[in-house]
């Protein structure tokens, strides 16, 4: 296997005076065929007809662009290892991979050849490489640089990046990639996610960091009653949505009926809802947290569960299975979702202990919901009961039963469980 001590595929000496500049492969430059370290599309690739729109500062800045980076091939790999474009060795360790996909930028920067290079990151692929190389990386908030003229891997959380020996040349690629940037304001509060990590790598930032404003944060991207049983989609919104929305769609054309579960959401409740009280006190009507489950909607799901948490931003009062504002205010008027709204257990859930148990169906219906879940059985006369008294006392309420019963039958329909002439 061909070894790329530098990192590059080919060697350019652009006109510049300034800063000397590597590209990754996947990134068009204007009279050079793009191959994304791929054989199969070096046969099909034509020059470039114009440069990516992420080179337009690289090239107003007057930068000397030095050379295309090699790649792991479709950028579709971690170790940067690429038989047919060439490997290029880890300046660190010969005998280790560079990392990847943005294995040549790392190298060529490592080794000195360039002062910054652009690579491309959708789940790790600056910063793998990086911290293979020793040298420094940044993934860029997805959409704030521009992907046009950019090979693809998946548009909805690919981003472009720059690497460097160190923060400071971060800081120049950020000023090429986005004219105009500067670092952050040293009298910014920062917020710090406490995590596992060896004693001399937590000691490092901690030193890093000093004379800052840093406070400590929860950690509400996994929360431990999901992300620990592995059951979420994602740590994020963005992330989520995607697979939400595909299996939806991909369910519903098999005749299968979706649920999404547990609105309005449990990535920032910190405690199993089965077994305890909780809530999140961060989600607002309009957060992006809530985009997941729109989507869902969008896609044809059939029924939505909710949550059995607080969420005192939406409805101080009661948790969100039993929330007027919650079902009938955001879900269904704030959302436009028509289809079934379902409980999560409402027998045996710590969340509701300090509910009585015969009063819990009635609640939830009262809020607009329409199928009440049991996990106890023994549960269901008391409830039972209390159903049918208030339905005898309430006209209000006979009514919100018979449309709940409709929504039932109707959710039927939809999978074909239930004839309709």
């Amino acid at each position: 296997m061909r070894m790329l001590t530098d990192g590059l595929v080919m060697s350019l000496d652009t006109l510049g005076d300034g800063v000397r500049v590597s590209v990754k492969d996947l990134i068009d430059m204007v009279g050079i065929p793009t191959t994304a370290g791929s054989f199969a599309v070096a046969r099909m690739a034509v020059p470039a007809e114009r440069d990516a729109a992420c080179l337009t500062g690289v090239r107003a800045a007057d930068a000397r662009i030095v050379g295309r980076t090699a790649m792991h091939e479709l950028a579709y790999g971690i170790s940067g290892i690429n038989a047919w474009q060439g490997t290029p060795t880890n300046p660190l360790d010969a005998s280790r991979v560079p990392g990847g996909s943005s294995s040549g930028a790392a190298v060529s920067v490592a080794t000195g050849v360039a002062d910054v290079a652009l690579g491309s990151d959708t789940g790790g692929s600056v910063r793998i490489p990086a911290a293979c190389c020793g040298v420094a990386g940044l993934k860029t908030t997805w959409g704030r640089i521009p992907l046009d003229g950019v090979w693809p891997l998946a548009p909805s959380l690919d981003t472009i990046g720059p690497l460097a020996r160190d923060v400071a040349g971060l800081v120049l690629g950020m000023q090429l990639l986005e004219p105009g940037f500067t670092p952050i304001d040293r009298s910014v509060r920062i917020g710090r996610l406490p995590v596992a990590a060896h004693p001399d790598i937590d000691a490092a930032i901690t030193r890093a960091l000093g004379g800052l404003d840093v406070v400590a944060v929860p950690d509400r991207a996994f929360s431990p009653a999901i992300g620990a049983l592995g059951r979420e989609y994602g740590p994020t919104a963005p992330a989520a949505l995607i697979s939400v929305a595909t299996i939806t769609r991909a369910l519903t054309a098999a005749g299968v009926g979706a649920s999404a579960k547990h609105f309005p959401g449990l990535g920032r409740v910190q405690v199993n809802t089965d077994r305890a009280a909780g809530g999140d006190p961060a989600t607002v009507a309009d957060d992006p947290a809530l985009r997941p489950f729109a989507a869902a909607a969008r896609a044809g799901a059939i029924a939505i569960m909710m949550s059995s948490a607080r969420y005192p931003q939406l409805d101080a009062a009661a948790p969100a299975v039993f929330s007027t504002m919650v079902i009938t205010g955001l879900l269904r008027g704030r959302l436009g979702f028509d289809g079934l709204v379902v409980s999560d257990d409402l027998s045996t859930a710590g969340a509701l202990a300090d509910v009585p148990v015969a009063d819990r169906a009635v609640r939830f219906l009262q809020a607009g919901g329409d199928l009440a879940l049991l996990v106890d059985p023994t549960t269901y006369p008391a409830m039972l009961s209390a159903v049918r008294h208030q339905a005898a006392a309430s006209a209000a309420f006979h009514d919100r039963l018979l449309d709940a019963a409709l929504q039932v039958l109707l959710s039927k329909v939809r999978v074909d469980l239930l004839p309709c002439p």
